[in-house]
């Protein structure tokens, strides 16, 4: 849990620079992507997320299936754990885009908060997808590195 805070905080302070730029210069960047092109994004990371961990899968059962034994039953839980995570992160950046109010010319103080405090919640729900990505494609790579020196050879290390 300590490890999720964090890494809610490093993403809240990494969207800090993002929400000061698109305040001072006052492009609207950040208003045009989370109008357009934030969905498809998200969509498109969800979807990458499933490819990686359909072959990490595939990849765990043929080393199960060459060993004869269950060895990454905790690297299956994760698995799931972070697919469940990205499909949760992505309806709620749909969510938190429903219930953001849209920006007018006459705002109130009230609006004008909503509006930042729903930026700042998709950068961190972005993050926090990048992050998930990252997590399954380090699950990746290891498995891959057991496959070839590991398990591949005769060696029933387990999980790496």
């Amino acid at each position: 849990m300590i490890r999720v805070m964090g890494i809610i905080f490093c993403c809240l302070v990494l969207a800090t620079p993002f929400l000061v730029g698109d305040y001072f210069v006052g492009n609207g960047f950040l208003d045009a992507f989370f109008g357009g092109h934030s969905v498809t994004l998200m969509g498109t990371l969800l979807g990458l997320a499933f490819v990686i961990v359909v072959f990490v899968i595939q990849t765990i059962t043929g080393i199960e299936s060459r060993l004869g034994k269950s060895l990454f039953t905790s690297t299956k839980k994760e698995l799931r754990h972070d697919t469940y995570f990205m499909l949760v992160v992505f309806l709620l950046h749909i969510f938190v885009l429903v219930i953001c109010p849209a920006r007018t010319t006459e705002m109130s103080h009230i609006k004008t908060v909503l509006i930042w405090g729903c930026k700042s919640i998709n950068l961190l729900l972005f993050g926090l997808s990048i992050y998930c990505i990252m997590e399954i494609l380090r699950a990746a790579f290891t498995l891959i590195r057991v496959d070839e020196y590991g398990a591949g050879k005769g060696d029933s290390r387990g999980e790496g």
